[in-house]
């Protein structure tokens, strides 16, 4: 049995959010006492979860047994499985899964113990860590984020300018349940080509982090396409029409500067 509550945007509220969470808790409980699932802090050790977010748009606090099945949880599937395996084993029978503020309309959930500590249980299962590579740039997004269902949210964007006798394309590429864009950048001689391999790259860099939107993917993809001459109808059934006839009106106002379409 799944239940679904809907709040509107004006009312998501700590206490609102701790309710949801407080509830998953429970739930967590009885799953750790029939043994249907280990502590969180045994699953992360055995490697069988880490942390992940969800896609955009979804929102669902899972009870333990499913996030293990899967193989990853949100902030708020995590928070709870901690905060009922420190009851189930007496560590500390008052802990808690609480909400707190993360941005302006954005939340986290986290772990409070009874004697105020606050412990956070997607940093345990990956969530920030860092890996040995390349480190990105810090770049100003091109346009600031609009307000969304989710609260504020950031949306793709792409530009291109002339690079002395070249052109370079660059394109924000929205990462998911942040207020944050991978950007990349790509020069060519031929202005639609600086953008297509701007597209290429934040896409791919973004799909190996795992941290792409699938909306935002579409999109860019949609627009590359097209501006690799590709058939609008074949490109229209395999991405959908209207991802279609979207890229198509952003091209046709780009006037002269993407030849090609």
């Amino acid at each position: 049995m799944r239940l679904a509550i809907a709040v509107p945007e004006t009312h998501v509220s700590a206490p609102v959010l701790d309710a949801g969470l407080e509830t998953n808790t429970r739930l967590n409980e009885a799953l750790l006492r029939d043994g249907s699932v280990p502590t969180f802090t045994r699953a992360v050790q055995a490697g069988r979860v880490q942390w992940k977010p969800e896609p955009p748009g979804e929102e669902r606090f899972d009870h333990a047994k499913l996030v293990m099945g899967r193989g990853w949880g949100d902030c708020d599937d995590l928070a709870p499985w901690h905060a009922a395996s420190l009851r189930v084993t007496g560590e500390d029978p008052g802990a808690r899964s609480v909400a707190i503020r993360s941005g302006p309309n954005r939340w986290h959930a986290i772990v409070r113990r009874s004697d105020g500590r606050l412990e956070d249980p997607s940093r345990a299962a990956g969530m920030g860590h860092r890996v040995q590579g390349v480190c990105g740039a810090v770049l100003p997004m091109m346009f600031r984020s609009y307000p969304g269902v989710d609260g504020d949210e950031t949306r793709p964007a792409l530009a291109v300018r002339r690079w002395g006798p070249l052109w370079q394309g660059r394109v924000d590429l929205p990462w998911s349940q942040t207020d944050y864009a991978l950007t990349a950048l790509h020069t060519a001689p031929v202005a639609s080509q600086a953008v297509v391999g701007a597209i290429y790259g934040a896409v791919k860099s973004a799909r190996l982090a795992g941290v792409a939107s699938k909306d935002a993917v579409k999109r860019l993809g949609t627009i590359a396409g097209l501006l690799q001459g590709a058939d609008p109808r074949k490109l229209a059934a395999v991405v959908g029409r209207d991802y279609v006839l979207g890229a198509g009106e952003l091209l046709s106002k780009c006037g002269d500067i993407f030849a090609t379409w």
